[in-house]
């Protein structure tokens, strides 16, 4: 179990009509923080369970925040084969307040989505060795969400199959 807390303000540039056509620039504050806290628990050798909360919020002329949890759970039975199922609920206020999680890919790929507005995501990630030397993944993946100045639901899918030899 770990957790993590951080936080940031930096300056952020506005700039405003002032007088005819003239921008006046200014420079005021932003602050951001999260709170992460984040488990694995291991059952024998071929079960692993991971599960992460983490808030965020984030302030600049307004004050937005959100929260996202997920479970992960992975089964290995043996090196030939691995199979990782995520499940993800969310619920951020703006982009601004965005949370980012990174995901289990194939060697060579990676995808790390900034979670904003509401919604579920779910996918599962399954690994086969075979033959000799053949490897293939498949991924699965949907995502049911609703932007934040939205008020309907959309649906994405994604499908990932990447096959490796290796001699």
């Amino acid at each position: 179990i770990y957790a993590r807390i951080r936080y940031e303000q930096k300056p952020y540039n506005l700039s405003s009509d002032w007088a005819e056509g003239d921008l006046l620039y200014r420079l005021i504050p932003h602050k951001r923080g999260y709170l992460r806290v984040h488990g694995t628990y291991e059952i024998g050798r071929e079960w692993r369970y991971q599960v992460r909360a983490e808030v965020s919020r984030y302030q600049r002329e307004t004050l937005s925040y959100g929260y996202l949890f997920y479970q992960d759970v992975r089964w290995q039975p043996s090196f030939r084969m691995s199979l990782s199922l995520r499940w993800v609920v969310y619920h951020i206020t703006s982009y601004d307040a965005r949370i980012y999680t990174y995901e289990a890919m194939p060697p060579t790929t990676f995808y790390i989505p900034g979670y904003y507005g509401e919604g579920q995501r779910v996918y599962g990630l399954l690994k086969v060795r075979f033959a000799r030397g053949w490897t293939v993944w498949v991924r699965l993946g949907q995502n049911l969400f609703r932007l934040p100045d939205s008020s309907t639901y959309r649906r994405t899918v994604e499908t990932l199959l990447q096959l490796r030899y290796e001699y």
